[in-house]
Formats: C-alpha cells, structure tokens, sequence
C-alpha cells in the first residue's frame, strides 16, 4: 500500500511539471489574450485543487508520522529483545565460568599423608574421603 501511494504521487508529480514544461516551451499557454481579471477568474476557478493538494500534503505528513511511529515501536522491541539476550548470555556465562572455576578447584585438591606421599588428587579425593567416612561409621557402628 505505501509503495502505491508513493508511485501514485510520483506519476502525479512527473504528469504536472512535464505538462507545464510542454506549455512553457511550445508556447501553449493559456493565458494568452487575458486581462488581469479574467486571469483572477480563472486562478480562483482552481482553488478546489489548491485545497486537494493541501489535503494530500496533509495526509502525506499524518503518513509520514505514522511510519515514524512504526519504526519507533520496531525498534523499541527490537531493544526490548536485544536485552533479554543478554540477560541471558550474561547469567549463562557465569554459569560456566562458575563451573570453569569449580573443575580447576577439583583438579587443584590433593591428600598427602605424613609422608607428604599424594594419596588422591582430583575426583579421587571424593571416593578417598567417602571410603574413610564409611570405614568411622562401621567401626563406630553409626546407622546412617
């Protein structure tokens, strides 16, 4: 629809400044022989389409206003989606730099005895310490 109102005051446009440039360069004027009012009737016998331009103008600004108003509210959302993106990109890289943190953490942990002798390291301190926990509580005979 607005590509057709477009074309339309284009085609209406070229129609007038090329007729008035064939007027005015063949020598076809219609105003030859005229008085001044005689021309003045004639002038005021146009005011109707004095008025249809007005309102076309008119209309093309309410138009003009209206497409501003879409692109705002497109680019409105457009912000609105943009930040709910990064809301969730930010909250999901913490999450893994949190996990990042928590594996080097895990990777980092050793058991030494007396000896300073490594007896687990990484994941192997879990089942370490699991099985000293479960040897206390069937010597001590804990029920769990």
């Amino acid at each position: 629809m607005a590509w057709a109102m477009i074309r339309f005051l284009i085609l209406i446009s070229a129609f007038f400044v090329f007729g008035y440039g064939y007027a005015i360069s063949h020598d076809v004027w219609p105003f030859e022989g005229m008085d001044a009012n005689q021309r003045g009737v004639f002038g005021d016998s146009w005011g109707a389409f004095t008025s249809i331009f007005s309102a076309m103008g008119f209309c093309g600004v309410l138009w003009t206003i209206k497409l501003q108003m879409d692109a705002t509210k497109k680019l409105e959302d457009d912000a609105g989606r943009r930040e709910q993106a990064e809301i969730v990109r930010d909250f999901e890289n913490s999450f893994f730099n949190m996990l990042n943190i928590l594996q080097e953490i895990i990777r980092d942990m050793k058991v030494s005895n007396s000896e300073k002798k490594n007896v687990a390291e990484g994941r192997h301190i879990f089942l370490y310490f699991y099985k000293s926990f479960k040897k206390i509580v069937v010597r001590d005979g804990f029920n769990v």
